[in-house]
């Protein structure tokens, strides 16, 4: 039996966690980045070199190569999985 109020209160902390990390790349907040990623984050973009946390958020301090983006769409889901 899924507990509505718990999946739509972590609904909501899932989707302020996805716009936090859509906006920390959009305004280049390194600080707010370092908060969200897990300390064992690791990235691969597409120059196909894999980073580690301190050396993801090293990348986004630098200067962003463009100076426009938007975001147009962006979801969340949560899925429950019951044990027993």
């Amino acid at each position: 039996m899924k507990d509505t109020k718990s999946t739509q209160s972590d609904l909501e902390i899932l989707t302020q966690l996805n716009a936090d990390y859509l906006a920390s790349d959009h305004n280049g907040d390194v600080q707010r980045y370092g908060q969200i990623l897990a300390e064992d984050f690791m990235s691969s973009l597409p120059d196909f070199l894999l980073r580690n946390k301190k050396q993801f958020l090293e990348m986004m301090a630098d200067p962003r190569p463009f100076a426009e983006i938007e975001f147009l769409d962006s979801g969340v889901e949560v899925f429950a999985f019951t044990f027993g």
